[in-house]
């Protein structure tokens, strides 16, 4: 007479003695390789995820610069205007008034 099988609700083997499923049986093998399927399926996400980020950050650069276009106005970049010698010494006088101001504010190893 042939051993008897005990079969769970799902209609899998159960171990002997154990009562429990095994982990590994044909129909798993059969429907999960862990070769190159799942390297396949990586890759396959790898590319679809950096495609998206490339897109997002595409879409993000170009608002910015139609952005920057009107608030602008369509007028071009300011041109700035070049100091004459004579304005040098004002400049330079405007300057260190500044750093002696801000040196006065924040003094050296004031922490």
């Amino acid at each position: 007479m042939p051993a008897r099988r005990a079969v769970a609700a799902n209609g899998r083997t159960l171990l002997p003695g154990t009562g429990r499923i095994p982990f590994y049986t044909d129909t798993c093998a059969a429907e999960t390789t862990v070769g190159g399927d799942l390297i396949t399926q990586g890759l396959e996400l790898l590319v679809a995820g950096m495609g998206a980020v490339f897109v997002f950050l595409g879409l993000l650069v170009g608002a910015c610069a139609a952005l920057a276009r009107a608030v602008r106005g369509g007028r071009s970049d300011p041109v700035l205007a070049v100091a004459t010698s004579a304005d040098d010494d004002e400049l330079v006088a405007a300057v260190t008034a500044a750093i002696r101001h801000h040196r006065r504010l924040h003094p050296a190893g004031g922490g």
